[in-house]
């Protein structure tokens, strides 16, 4: 069975992953057969070694005389990665986890044509070009796991940044299909994937629960799962293997923790939604709840960069509106807004500084009739500071420095990122988004490197065509780094690997 070659621009392909090994096939043995005559050709007229063409590659064989076995396998194996390469994986040890691995999954290459290496530059309007630009082999950033999904079904790859090709890593279903004309949250949800920091293995969650794809073993470990499937014609909810989880219909949504242990989730219920999280050096699991048991539920939450602070802007409808932190225990959360005089107010968007100590939010206040503010705290509740009041903002972050505070805002038609110096409280505009990318979010920095996601919500409502990409800036110098093909809606970039 072959592999098929993967479209990025096509909503969830499906693909083969068998593969026989090298010996195994009919190529493999008739390749063997013709080492093996040649070597005693060689043999017999002590001549050199003339040159192989194999995947339209030149290889050249130098050597002489080749005196034993081991060499004629070196050269077996040379002809096997021609034929099936390995992916490169990370050599951290794994971690160790109570539950029972299930069987592994064979990584399969889909390579493509090599794609031309161009940084491009820009001023005050950045454009992205129409195509994947590509990276180059002294960049920090050499893979990207991502995941696509079409209808139930997912596939997660590893794309090379330098070489523009994919190699599946595994596929699986969802229990949930991608519909968006659905119209409510959870079918409108892209693959429900994460990487861990540790970059060693995935969190993913299938038609059966969350489950770890280890990146070392290649081995997918479940860790909750479900025992019996929910009753036919009837609003009950599954059996789960962790008897708390009971009146949950299905998780959505895996973030790691920085030191890589804890797994946050969603957790669906018949009205309204609540956070889970499992410990995967203890196997133990409990359900994220407020101090004052309040009800935070839904899919907003993130982690502190350091430490195992969870934080998530709360509005309205089935939670308590707040800025929820946990401080001392990672398993309780309180209303940090309470501290600063905003315990009514609605909060929409919220990121941690690289350290930790602050916290960049945008809310509205129904006191003073403002729709959208932008401030920041110290995330003790201290030292609150607003920003901006006037105008629609997004996406606040702050600097890999934590001096300044950078968030999105609208002019005239176009997304445009805008930098907030805290010491002098002066603001600035960095660069104008292309107007066909309404909405950027999921900002992250790898080291100097702004990562940013683009989507084309407002400009594409049907959320089926080419509407998503992955771009990184090197802001100093003006320079955009890469920028990934143009993926439909249900896709999820998981994280950087190398």
């Amino acid at each position: 069975m072959e592999s098929q070659q993967l479209n990025p621009a096509t909503s969830g392909p499906q693909h083969s992953l068998g593969r026989k090994p090298f010996f195994k096939t009919t190529v493999g043995q008739l390749a063997f057969v013709g080492i093996v005559s040649l070597i005693l050709l060689i043999a017999r007229n002590d001549g050199p070694v003339p040159k192989l063409e194999h995947a339209q590659e030149k290889r050249t064989m130098s050597s002489p005389v080749v005196e034993n076995v081991g060499r004629i396998l070196e050269i077996g194996k040379e002809l096997q990665d021609d034929i099936m390469p390995s992916p490169s994986l990370p050599s951290v040890p794994p971690q160790h986890f109570s539950a029972t691995p299930l069987a592994k999954s064979t990584p399969t290459s889909i390579p493509s044509a090599p794609l031309v290496i161009r940084q491009e530059s820009f001023s005050q309007d950045l454009v992205i070009p129409v195509d994947e630009l590509v990276t180059d082999s002294t960049s920090p950033f050499q893979a990207i796991i991502l995941a696509q999904k079409s209808g139930y079904h997912t596939v997660v790859v590893r794309r090379s940044m330098v070489e523009g090709y994919e190699t599946i890593l595994f596929e699986y279903n969802e229990r949930i299909e991608g519909d968006f004309s659905a119209g409510n949250l959870w079918d409108a949800l892209p693959p429900n994937i994460a990487l861990a920091p540790n970059k060693n293995q995935i969190a993913y969650i299938d038609e059966d629960g969350l489950k770890l794809f280890s990146l070392v073993t290649v081995q997918h470990i479940p860790l909750i799962t479900i025992i019996q499937p929910q009753p036919e014609n009837s609003d009950g909810s599954p059996l789960w293997s962790v008897e708390a989880l009971h009146g949950t219909y299905f998780l959505v949504r895996p973030r790691w923790s920085a030191d890589s242990r804890y797994i946050s989730f969603s957790q669906a219920h018949y009205e309204g939604a609540s956070y889970g999280m499992y410990d995967t050096v203890s196997g133990t699991y409990d359900w994220i709840r407020g101090k004052d048991d309040e009800h935070i539920g839904h899919i907003s939450l993130t982690w502190s960069p350091v430490g195992l602070s969870v934080l998530e802007p709360s509005s309205e409808g089935y939670r308590h509106p707040g800025l929820f932190v946990s401080t001392d225990n990672v398993w309780e959360v309180k209303n940090l807004a309470k501290k600063f005089g905003k315990r009514d107010a609605q909060f929409s968007a919220a990121n941690f500084s690289p350290d930790g100590t602050k916290i960049a939010f945008t809310y509205r206040d129904v006191y003073e009739d403002k729709e959208n503010i932008l401030a920041f705290v110290d995330s003790s509740g201290r030292n609150f500071s607003i920003v901006d009041d006037k105008g629609w903002k997004e996406t606040p972050f702050f600097a890999p420095d934590g001096s300044h505070i950078y968030y999105v805002v609208t002019k005239e038609g176009r997304a445009t990122l805008v930098a907030y110096e805290i010491e002098s409280k002066s603001s600035s505009e960095v660069l104008r988004f292309p107007t066909e990318y309404d909405v950027w979010e999921e900002p992250q920095w790898i080291g100097s490197y702004l990562v940013l996601q683009g989507n084309a919500h407002g400009v594409d409502t049907t959320l089926r065509d080419d509407v998503k990409r992955l771009i990184i800036l090197d802001l100093e110098n003006r320079i955009m780094v890469y920028a990934s093909p143009a993926y439909d809606y249900y896709t999820t970039f998981a994280g950087f690997i190398n």
